[in-house]
């Protein structure tokens, strides 16, 4: 069937509504909303704040932010300077030129010298902002140190803790347009309080207890805040927050009472962009060569403790537009004996599926090593079996392998071998696992990154990406090979693209890059719409460039630029305007259980040359087929039937998919798939119902299977007591489709029937029986 996909792009999940073809959840963004914002400039120019991580000991680094975090980012949209000291003390002159100091509740203690250099920079008008954290007997972290700072202000932080939500605030410039902060941090590290004396004042309480306060020095300013979350959980646990910008705008309120501008509103846009350095100096010739890969690292099959089989997690890489994925199942020190699932079996079948159906993605083997603190490698060749980390290490290494760090701020346990990274000899480390940040973004400075996927469901593929810039792919025909990863890696070519919480990160140089082409793609997509707008076809026909062009937009909302602009081209050529498709048998695609059916489908070729290509039935479901693998071999000017025998289960959702690969045409055509949906008719809707104080609430129910609901869209039910027809919406729910309708009195007759529509633009009736309300 003739669709179009356009819609508009958001850096948000969502559903796309407008396409007969492929409707899939994803991340997208539109380029136009994350450029830098020109409003917003405090009053004084060149206001420059320093982030302090030089005395962040005991690994405090992985949850103390620094000016590449969310907080430094929507700082610097508001007209802020923001800068970084790694490592160098205090006194040593570094304060010189800074308007504002932040000191998150160091581990290693200041001098007397820097304690004094620190007093004197508030005296003579600079900006202090101590944050601290609760006294930790799991973390070991405490805001002791800090006192020897506070105290001079009248500030002291406590050794305790406090977990919650406060809505106790003070009128104060720090509190305008808040309406509440809160302590958790992931339920990792929680909040102290504070003891509050003159000069200091309190802005902010918990339970009657101080934890916001702020005093004046000289020409200085101080806010203490004794807790972390304010400052890093903007976009995770937003449920403890009253108003969902209550923690930017209390971050920016402290920066805007330092630099003394007026009260404003935040303003962040849905993405941020987070930068680590400028990375290497590339004219723009130079960085044409590189080539955009964008795939999914650190991932789980049903051969460990992920919830999607190594087909699921495929055809969920695969139909959002994915070049590549790194399949990492669990190992441990116990070796896998034969017959059973673990470490590389997972990744192996994946790459299986992959290389049998001709599929247009990569699949490297990987295991995440997970007998101590897990540590993720590849590409591997077999099992490693380790009891030690330090054996995970040597035995990734032996094979060639990287090795890196896992998801480092999951627990306190994390931190021995976090502190040990560089005597272990890690490779790279996860700054992002599944959404999860905390502080490690000032990691990818000093150390290779990418970021984890790590969400085991395969309905959450492609919601943080890792793009690799590699300038020649080393794999067979030119794809991407694993080595071209790890060197992409190595080497932080990588672009970290993130829809959980919203941002893109990297080194400037490739973040740009990549929006350069976001860019490139949106164009390159528009020209693919207008030439398939110029080609006539029936409504029943489907167009090869209109499989083209959904996969382009499909993988513009994944973070895959290349690979949308590869699409689209190929979506114009004149071979793929040439070619139709369109489903004759059967119609309508609502089947009897256990049905046996042809289906057909007709290849029209209207190019002045023969073609052919390989229809390979990649997954099924509900279904039985005769043949797999097929050549279609359709002559110049004419059409060709290809027929499947087909018999269909008792219950849910039909699918044939076909990954459509091995084109003889002169324009090289990338594999794409083409689905074919259905419905077992079980007979007729059940139904279920309500009696309630006004009548009787009418439930018609209709069965699918677990998973169904992965590729069944959206539905409409049609029903009349006699008064005309209307229509509700349709749930897809877990193992049915409902609709409520009511109430009703006692002898009111219900006449329904359902219009339920797939992933591929399929569109299925279904019918109900008359029902009779019988209860009042």
């Amino acid at each position: 069937m003739r669709f179009s996909l356009r819609f508009s792009i958001v850096f948000v999940p969502m559903i796309i509504l407008a396409s007969q073809m492929m409707l899939v959840n994803g991340p997208t963004v539109t380029t136009s909303e994350i450029t830098q914002q020109e409003g917003n400039i405090v009053s004084q120019s060149g206001y420059t704040i320093l982030f302090d991580e030089a005395h962040a000991g005991s690994s405090s680094a992985a949850m103390t932010i620094g000016n590449s975090s969310f907080l430094g980012w929507m700082l610097e949209e508001h007209g802020y300077t923001c800068e970084m000291n790694f490592d160098q003390l205090f006194d040593s002159g570094i304060l010189s030129g800074i308007d504002a100091l932040i000191l998150m509740f160091p581990m290693i203690a200041l001098t007397s010298a820097e304690v004094t250099a620190v007093h004197d920079f508030v005296e003579a008008g600079g900006d202090l902002l101590l944050v601290g954290t609760d006294d930790s007997n799991t973390w070991f972290f405490s805001p002791t140190n800090l006192n020897a700072v506070s105290q001079t202000y009248g500030i002291t932080f406590n050794m305790d803790g406090w977990l919650g939500v406060t809505t106790d605030l003070t009128s104060h410039h720090l509190t305008q347009d808040v309406s509440s902060i809160h302590s958790n941090l992931d339920y990792k590290l929680r909040g102290c309080t504070l003891g509050v004396e003159s000069p200091a004042t309190t802005v902010v309480q918990f339970q009657g207890n101080p934890v916001v306060a702020v005093s004046e020095a000289g020409t200085g300013k101080v806010a203490a805040v004794g807790a972390l979350a304010p400052f890093t959980q903007y976009r995770q646990g937003t449920t403890w927050q009253v108003e969902k910008n209550d923690l930017w705008q209390f971050s920016l309120n402290i920066f805007d009472w330092f630099a003394g501008v007026a009260p404003r509103k935040v303003n962040v846009t849905d993405t941020a962009i987070i930068t680590i350095g400028p990375g290497p100096s590339l004219s723009p010739a130079e960085l044409e060569n590189y080539g955009s890969y964008t795939g999914i690292i650190h991932e789980h099959t049903t051969h460990s403790d992920g919830q999607g089989t190594p087909m699921e997690m495929t055809w969920a890489a695969y139909t959002r537009g994915l070049d590549y994925i790194v399949m990492t199942d669990h190992s441990y020190e116990v070796p896998i004996l034969e017959g059973r699932t673990g470490g590389i079996t997972g990744a192996l079948a994946c790459r299986d599926i992959t290389e049998d159906n001709g599929l247009n993605m990569e699949t490297f083997i990987g295991a995440e090593l997970s007998h101590g603190q897990h540590s993720l490698a590849f590409p591997l060749t077999s099992n490693i079996i380790a009891s030690t980390q330090t054996e995970m290490i040597e035995g990734a290494h032996a094979q060639g392998a990287m090795i890196t760090f896992c998801h480092p701020t999951i627990s306190a346990q994390y931190m021995d071998a976090y502190s040990k990274w560089d005597a272990y000899g890690y490779d790279a480390i996860e700054v992002d696992n599944s959404g999860y940040t905390d502080g490690l973004f000032d990691e990818g400075y000093t150390r290779p990154f990418y970021g984890a996927s790590d969400f085991h469901n395969p309905d959450r593929i492609g919601q943080v990406v890792t793009v690799a810039f590699v300038e020649t792919p080393s794999g067979p025909d030119g794809k991407l090979a694993d080595t071209d990863l790890v060197d992409a890696i190595l080497n932080k070519r990588i672009v970290i693209v993130d829809s959980v919480t919203n941002f893109i990160y990297g080194q400037k140089v490739w973040v740009d890059r990549y929006l350069e082409l976001m860019v490139e793609a949106e164009t390159e997509i528009d020209n693919a719409q207008d030439a398939i707008d110029l080609v006539s076809v029936t409504s029943n026909q489907t167009l090869l460039a209109d499989l083209y062009l959904r996969d382009a937009e499909i993988r513009l909302n994944y973070g895959n630029p290349s690979g949308a602009i590869k699409a689209a081209l190929e979506a114009e050529t004149n071979e793929a305007l040439g070619i139709t498709l369109e489903i004759i048998n059967p119609v309508p695609r609502v089947r009897d259980p256990l049905e046996n059916y042809i289906l057909s489908l007709n290849i029209t070729n209207n190019l002045g040359q023969g073609v052919e290509f390989n229809t390979t039935i990649f997954r099924t479901l509900e279904v039985t087929v005769d043949t797999i693998n097929e050549m279609a071999i359709v002559p110049s000017g004419s059409s060709s039937l290809l027929n499947k025998s087909q018999e269909c289960g008792d219950t849910g959702y039909v699918l044939t998919a076909f990954n459509l690969h091995g084109f003889n045409t002169t324009s090289s055509l990338s594999p794409t798939f083409f689905g074919v949906g259905g419905l077992i008719n079980p007979g007729t809707f059940d139904a279920e119902y309500a009696v309630g104080y006004s009548g009787t609430n009418v439930t018609g129910i209709f069965p699918i299977n677990r998973g169904d609901i992965r590729f069944l869209t959206s539905g409409i039910l049609f029903y009349s007591v006699g008064d005309g027809w209307q229509n509700v919406s349709m749930s897809i729910k877990t193992v049915t489709i409902e609709a409520t309708v009511g109430p009703y009195l006692k002898g009111t007759v219900v006449s329904w029937w359902g219009v339920v529509y797939d992933m591929f633009g399929g569109e299925f009736e279904i019918h109900g029986n008359p029902f009779m309300v019988t209860s009042d």
